[in-house]
């Protein structure tokens, strides 16, 4: 239950400042655009492929996989207070260097937070948990 909280926690971030949308998002957002799109379209395996080592480490020790992602969703769409999450009305932040840093985003102006992500080879991935609405 541990890994499923973090994850849904880390879907639960914002932005204040200058923000971008999905389709100008920074290269460091793409690892949290891609989570939910995985955790919306049920996709065990996409949401895998964003998490660095000890982060999926966390997810696989999840002992209960058989709804998939849907108590994720479920989780994520009545913190956001939706039943359709659009994925467009995300805005994205990167603040960090070449290596490593954190994406700070926004649901329609809700929920400010932030997420680190890393850079793993020519791709990033989240390497935390959130660091709690703001």
């Amino acid at each position: 239950m541990r890994a499923i909280s973090v994850l849904f926690a880390v879907t639960m971030l914002v932005t204040s400042c200058t923000t971008t949308s999905i389709h100008d998002a920074p290269p460091q957002a793409q690892p949290i655009i891609t989570m939910l799109e995985a955790i919306m379209g049920n996709n065990i395996d996409l949401l895998k492929s964003v998490l660095i080592d000890s982060q999926l480490d966390d997810f696989n020790a999840e002992p209960d996989r058989d709804d998939g992602l849907k108590e994720l969703e479920r989780q994520m769409l009545n913190a956001y207070g939706t039943t359709n999450l659009d994925l467009n009305a995300f805005r994205y932040e990167y603040k960090g260097n070449d290596a490593a840093g954190q994406v700070v985003f926004t649901y329609k102006g809700k929920l400010t937070d932030s997420i680190d992500v890393v850079k793993d080879g020519l791709s990033w991935k989240i390497s935390s948990g959130t660091k709690g609405f703001n």
